[in-house]
């Protein structure tokens, strides 16, 4: 029953299945699992943290900002958005998902027709799709402020 319901949850502004936006680290700890394989820091751990938790899907990474889930990331086809957006999927089915209010910007390391595509829910809580070299989403972020950060904990 909770493969089932893990294999049918989407990513939205607020979270992915049992995961919401908010939820403290250890809520997640307890949702899917301790960090898998180890994971990455920033300069201050404690502030800043990204792991893959245990039971969750490959590609599936949390953010966890002073204690509190502040990012979902998905970087492997298989997990799409309720817009039905997933990764690998070409960059013009996401401007057909939001016709209104997605905003585009330059990707900060590869050139064309590679990009960021944000589009905000309300003024706290959005998805971001990266666009690789090669026109297709490489990789998509949900959450709060959070979604925008280019290399994560920094």
């Amino acid at each position: 029953m909770i493969l089932f319901a893990l294999a049918a949850a989407v990513l939205t502004p607020d979270g992915w299945g049992t995961l919401r936006i908010g939820m403290t680290r250890r809520a997640v700890v307890r949702a899917l699992g301790a960090p898998h394989g180890g994971g990455v820091t920033g300069p201050e751990p404690a502030r800043c943290e990204e792991f893959h938790p245990r039971r969750a899907p490959a590609g599936l990474i949390v953010m966890i900002e002073d204690g509190r889930l502040t990012r979902i990331a998905a970087t492997r086809p298989g997990l799409a958005t309720a817009a039905g957006v997933a990764v690998g999927d070409p960059a013009a089915r996401v401007r057909r998902a939001y016709p209104r209010g997605l905003r585009r910007a330059a990707h900060t390391y590869a050139d064309p027709p590679a990009a960021d595509l944000t589009w905000w829910r309300d003024k706290r809580r959005g998805i971001h799709y990266e666009v690789g070299e090669n026109g297709r989403i490489a990789s998509i972020r949900v959450g709060e402020a959070a979604i925008r950060y280019v290399e994560g904990c920094l």
